[in-house]
């Protein structure tokens, strides 16, 4: 493991800079409102424990069963309806509660009624994050407080503390077997659930973009998304910052990042497409839209990332709905 890490570390220091090849090889299906999406804005996804996907959009939330989505909205003076039209963020609890932020409040899906049911333990405004550590903890970001719930014995959930902010936090992330939590705000912080506290690990790095994302991957490493790639090991506190420019040498905001089921690194850029990062292999690409093929990814313009428990990975666009890749389905073409 620590000559993967040493070579992975190598590599990224010496590709801070790069020139991106350009990826002939991987085909995508695209989902857009001609196939029932309520929204081509897609926010956020979630697949559920029966194997639902729910995509959440700038109108409506969707639920797809693989063939057919099934669209969900406010309906004024039905208090059973979505909150708001506008989801930000979704999350499956270890209860099996599905949570769905809008920016109009929190919303419980209470799937024995197929309705929704208003978390009034959150102030009714935009949800920024949200997020469960492995305590089972609940954590709601909104852009000026911070909303901590628990299940107490009964299985009901209770606000165990409310946290004003002077700035948003954008993301969370586990922070290997520490109790602390990994927040991103204009910097990078940590946060103890324990007792309400924060604090910052050293670093000064500003983060002033509104595109802000944590994500650690297979080997520990800490990936931060602002108009560069900041890279953290946990174990060290060495940082190495990764320059994403595109082919006219603009930088490129990255707005999501996953990794493979081949622990490749993907980075969602909301004005050039898709980076692959392969550490191991030392190669790094670019995905752009090519008009000559129907297969490749539709647009530049992303705006969410998400791998399932399948290896599917779907990408969100700004105004063109999902591209989705299926290594499954790669394999039987290559």
């Amino acid at each position: 493991m620590n000559s993967v890490r040493i070579s992975i570390i190598g590599f990224l220091i010496s590709c801070t800079s790069v020139l991106w090849a350009q990826s002939q090889k991987i085909e995508f299906e695209h989902l857009t409102m001609v196939n029932g999406l309520s929204s081509d804005i897609i926010n956020c996804f979630l697949k559920d424990r029966n194997g639902f996907l729910w995509i959440g959009t700038e109108n409506g939330l969707n639920k797809f069963d693989g063939y057919t989505f099934k669209v969900f909205k406010n309906i004024p003076q039905d208090s059973t309806s979505l909150i708001n039209d506008a989801v930000t963020s979704l999350l499956q609890d270890k209860h099996g509660n599905i949570w769905v932020g809008t920016k109009g409040g929190l919303a419980q899906y209470i799937a024995e009624k197929d309705a929704f049911q208003t978390n009034h333990l959150v102030f009714q405004n935009e949800i920024i994050s949200l997020y469960e550590d492995k305590k089972g903890n609940l954590f709601t970001s909104l852009y000026d407080s911070l909303y901590q719930m628990a299940y107490d014995k009964n299985n009901t959930l209770r606000l165990t503390r409310k946290i004003g902010l002077s700035a948003s936090i954008f993301d969370f992330e586990s922070n290997g077997t520490s109790p602390l939590l990994w927040i991103l705000t204009d910097t990078l912080g940590q946060y103890n659930p324990e007792n309400g506290k924060f604090s910052k690990p050293g670093t000064s790095i500003k983060y002033n973009s509104l595109n802000k994302t944590l994500y650690t991957d297979k080997y520990g490493w800490l990936w931060i998304s602002r108009k560069n790639i900041d890279i953290l090991s946990t174990n060290t506190g060495k940082y190495i910052t990764k320059s994403v420019r595109a082919s006219n040498n603009n930088y490129s905001s990255i707005v999501g990042i996953c990794e493979d089921e081949k622990n490749q690194m993907w980075l969602a850029s909301g004005s050039e497409g898709l980076y692959i990062i392969d550490p191991q292999r030392k190669k790094h690409e670019a995905v752009r839209h090519n008009s000559n093929n129907p297969y490749s990814i539709n647009t530049h313009q992303l705006k969410s990332i998400y791998k399932d428990n399948s290896g599917v990975i779907w990408v969100g666009s700004q105004n063109e709905g999902i591209n989705k890749y299926d290594p499954n389905r790669q394999k039987f073409k290559d």
